[in-house]
């Protein structure tokens, strides 16, 4: 019989151990009148006791661990940063769903006013109206836009992988093949760019000093306890933070392909604007002198509260709960606020803010919604009879330029974009 078993029986004060050794044939003879019960019992109870503290010793060292761990964790300051920092870009890449669709078709509506552009306020309001669909397997593409306000846009767009071609029924009677194409690019080079983008700024945050400290933070109507992580970056760093953010992403190859994909530029083109960009970004923040980036996270949750950017020249500020933010820059002042909203195949982004130059108000917005959805075909398009630009005669480009020109709502809009 198992050690552990026969005492088991011995402490519950049964006879049942002799009835099974009496009952079982093949046990082994024992004078059960040399066995001291008592015995037993002390030593198997005294072995359980000599246990104890040892696992009470481990209990407090796995709780001690715990405790400190948290305690550090939300006292540090370079952790608490590069956590949120981190938290940032994660919520982005949340409302980026995958392409899960092979083949897909949807819709993008966009209600566009910006002030202080000349094309705007000779146009008012732009609203776009775009139906689409993708085949990822063989990089096929079609687009037919137009705007339902002023008519100022009517045109299919199709691409075949190799080449891109334009119809419209105001320009020209067939599709026109234009001289290059443009590279497909696929929800997942925006989630792999916002990815590099985070490991980028975590690279710079865990290799500058953050400072930071408990303090509260008034929302108006109640206090919150919050810790404040600060990153300064003044005339000792602010070379060595332009190099390693935007080194960071010039190293990464991914970052390099993604950008291409989206930009349709080449590589080397890529890299050329990262080394234009770095050198506005040391520019930027020279003439900033000493700039702060604060974010303050509540103490009993970590949650992001508020983020801010203070500058000799520029001041920034984002508060989650609102969704509001306020931009001082050039001696003029942004507020608004930003909505954004991931449903299953359609997505919202809102974007309402006013500029104010002088005590001169002007509102602005940008208003999207964009549907996708899983597609049974593609349905290729018929570009048999279409012209290729470059075989164009010069009569026929000036046919094309002139009806262009001559349709008073495209004519306003080609004013600015060509």
């Amino acid at each position: 019989m198992d050690k552990k078993k026969f005492e088991k029986k011995i402490e519950d004060n049964t006879n049942e151990i002799l009835e099974d050794t009496l009952l079982d044939e093949d046990a082994p003879f024992q004078d059960t009148r040399a066995i001291k019960y008592e015995d037993i019992i002390q030593n198997t109870t005294k072995e359980k006791i000599s246990k104890l503290p040892w696992i009470a010793a481990i209990f407090l060292i796995v709780v001690i661990s715990i405790t400190f761990g948290y305690m550090f964790l939300n006292s540090n300051p370079q952790t608490i940063f590069t956590m949120t920092v981190d938290n940032f870009f994660n919520g982005i890449s949340k409302n980026i769903s995958d392409d899960s669709y092979d083949i897909s078709k949807g819709r993008v509506k966009a209600d566009i006013s910006l002030s202080g552009s000349e094309m705007f306020e000779d146009m008012g309001t732009i609203d776009i109206d775009a139906t689409y669909s993708i085949d990822k397997a063989n990089s096929l593409s079609k687009v037919k836009v137009k705007s339902n306000k002023d008519n100022f846009i009517d045109m299919d767009i199709y691409n075949d992988g190799k080449s891109t071609y334009i119809y419209s029924k105001d320009i020209y009677e067939n599709y026109i093949k234009l001289n290059d194409s443009y590279k497909m690019f696929s929800l997942k080079d925006l989630k792999i760019i916002l990815n590099d983008l985070n490991q980028a700024v975590d690279k710079v945050t865990t290799s500058e000093k953050i400072s930071g400290r408990k303090t509260n933070y008034d929302t108006g109507t109640s206090s919150i306890d919050v810790y404040e992580s600060k990153l300064i970056i003044d005339s000792k760093n602010y070379e060595r933070v332009s190099k390693t953010f935007i080194n960071t992403l010039k190293a990464d190859d991914e970052f390099i392909s993604s950008v291409s994909n989206i930009s349709n530029m080449k590589s080397e083109e890529v890299k050329e604007k990262l080394d234009k960009l770095l050198t506005k970004l040391k520019e930027f923040l020279k003439e900033n002198e000493t700039l702060e980036i604060i974010l303050y996270t509540d103490r009993k949750t970590n949650k992001f509260i508020k983020g801010e950017i203070k500058g000799s020249k520029i001041y920034m500020s984002y508060v989650q709960d609102t969704s509001k933010f306020t931009v001082d820059y050039n001696e003029k002042k942004i507020e608004g606020n930003v909505d954004i909203k991931n449903e299953k195949d359609k997505y919202t982004f809102n974007l309402n803010y006013e500029i104010d130059t002088d005590g001169v108000k002007k509102p602005n917005h940008i208003n999207m919604t964009i549907t996708n959805k899983k597609a049974a075909s593609f349905g290729k398009v018929n570009v048999d009879e279409a012209k290729d630009i470059n075989e164009m005669s010069d009569i026929e480009k000036f046919t094309i330029y002139t009806k262009m020109y001559t349709n008073p709502n495209l004519n306003k809009f080609l004013k600015y974009v060509a």
